[in-house]
């Protein structure tokens, strides 16, 4: 009895051990991976339409596997004003999200120097915009005000 109980307990161990070296070799991404480029991103965004359902977000070149999610109470926590009259100057798309929590995820893509959010309510594209400005338009601007 005390030897099959160390036979398997010694499986056990190694078998944990086997897995754990197995998840620390395993690749992590954290965040949202990086896109290319700003112009990619915002491409790939003017070909995303308010409806359209998240499974044909790849074929603008925007793979929700590679975004970082967001939950309703993250987008909250980015975006809730502190007042109602606030609140009612969101988008409408953002106010449904908040008002109605069950469904709504947000994605948000990165490029080199910018980011996209798409906020999805039951599968489908709600509300898409940029989050910051690319890097190739802030260059392209500080260089024609510096003439």
């Amino acid at each position: 009895m005390e030897r099959t109980l160390g036979i398997f307990v010694s499986f056990v161990v190694l078998l944990g051990a086997g897995a754990g070296l197995t998840v620390a070799a395993w690749p992590r991404v954290q965040g949202a991976s990086v896109l290319g480029s700003d112009e990619k991103l915002e491409n790939a965004l003017t070909h995303v339409s308010t409806g359209m359902p998240v499974s044909q977000l790849a074929r603008t070149g925007l793979d929700v596997a590679q975004a970082r999610r967001l939950s309703a109470l993250g987008l909250m926590e980015v975006f809730m004003p502190k007042d109602s009259s606030d609140f009612d100057s969101l988008d409408p798309a953002l106010q449904s999200c908040f008002q109605n929590r069950d469904g709504c995820d947000g994605y948000v893509f990165r490029a080199v120097g910018s980011e996209a959010l798409l906020v999805v309510e039951h599968g489908r594209v709600s509300l898409k915009m940029m989050l910051q400005l690319p890097v190739a338009k802030a260059q392209r601007a500080k260089r024609l005000a510096a003439r």
